[in-house]
């Protein structure tokens, strides 16, 4: 334990102080009450979490270039953790930087499909480049699908996205949904394979019911809102199943309708007892409370392991979604409890 303990103190220390500078409920109160892009800048420049980042660069004026840029700080906090890890630490880093990698790809290929600069790419992230195999310049160029794939060649990604191009593929879901199920399936083979007991349960117990209520969630959204056949769902569902017996998902998509399926979900493990839940709404907050509960339980089962470095993760990721949603709020022009409303229900 004490081997651990000196093991784990260094890199501890460095995610508690990140985790310092996250903002807080008074943040998000003064957020609500700001009313220009330019105001929300100023007001980041001047907090803790973003101050070094803005300072960097003055070119920071518009609302792609802040959305830019707070991904750019989450790549640039991990460099810094990425940095003082062991072996060990480095391999489960490893392991939540795919999730990073086919996020960032998902932005090029918004920017591919639509012909325009959806999420602005044109600032690389040297961490990206570093650590990431993939042609970071193709990428950010490329302006329509072809080019997009092209941008892959020599890649494990190449393959994946080149046959979706030879098909009848043409919808921004018709390319997501492959490259999530390709995303989950890479990291929960990278997860079986550590060593580290402690840090592979964390990440086993938080991927593994990410991918549960993922699942869930797309079957709720394929019934209720995009109509998708049986078949269609079954297909483009995530292969994995965690806490969730495979028979139950099978209910799930064989279920008549949104009533009769939301009657098999408040039975599972993960809503058993929780009823209340279902009275806002069954939406994707629900799975970032499960998932902020799964990682809060194991910071406490589990302190020395990744258990607070993945805490970290998440709540930053949350953080940066809050702040997109100020946005999208101040250019709507809402009212601070409107603001408010939306950053809480964020995801």
């Amino acid at each position: 334990m004490a081997v651990n303990l000196l093991t784990y103190s260094g890199i501890i220390t460095k995610t508690k102080a990140l985790s310092a500078k996250l903002l807080s409920d008074s943040d998000y109160n003064n957020i609500s009450e700001i009313q220009t892009v330019n105001d929300f800048i100023i007001y980041l420049r001047n907090s803790q979490g973003y101050k070094n980042i803005y300072r960097e660069h003055d070119e920071v004026s518009n609302r792609t270039h802040v959305e830019s840029f707070l991904y750019n700080s989450l790549y640039n906090d991990f460099a810094k953790l990425y940095k003082f890890s062991n072996c060990n630490q480095k391999q489960a880093l490893d392991i939540l930087f795919i999730k990073y990698e086919c996020e960032y790809i998902s932005f090029c290929l918004k920017n591919a499909l639509f012909g325009k600069n959806e999420f602005n790419i044109s600032i690389p992230n040297s961490f990206i480049i570093q650590h990431s195999r993939l042609n970071q310049a193709e990428l950010m160029n490329a302006h329509n699908i072809n080019e997009f794939v092209m941008a892959f060649k020599g890649s494990e990604y190449y393959h994946l996205f080149n046959v979706l191009k030879n098909t009848s593929h043409e919808t921004l879901r018709d390319y997501l949904v492959p490259l999530n199920i390709y995303m989950y399936k890479k990291i929960w083979k990278s997860i079986n394979k550590l060593k580290n007991k402690k840090d592979k349960q964390v990440l086993m117990d938080y991927f593994g019911t990410e991918i549960d209520c993922k699942n869930i969630m797309w079957i709720y959204r394929s019934k209720k809102f995009f109509k998708l056949s049986k078949n269609d769902i079954y297909v483009s569902i995530i292969p994995i199943h965690y806490k969730i017996d495979k028979n139950d998902f099978i209910d799930m998509i064989e279920a008549e309708g949104v009533e009769e399926l939301l009657d098999i979900i408040k039975k599972t493990t993960y809503f058993k007892n929780k009823a209340t839940v279902f009275d806002s709404g069954f939406n994707e907050s629900l799975i970032i409370d499960i998932l902020s509960d799964v990682l809060a339980d194991n910071v406490r089962k589990y302190p020395v392991s990744v258990s607070l470095l993945l805490s970290y993760f998440h709540n930053k990721r949350l953080e940066i979604v809050r702040l997109q949603t100020a946005l999208e709020c101040i250019k709507y022009k809402l009212s601070p409890p409107e603001v408010l409303k939306n950053i809480y229900e964020s995801v």
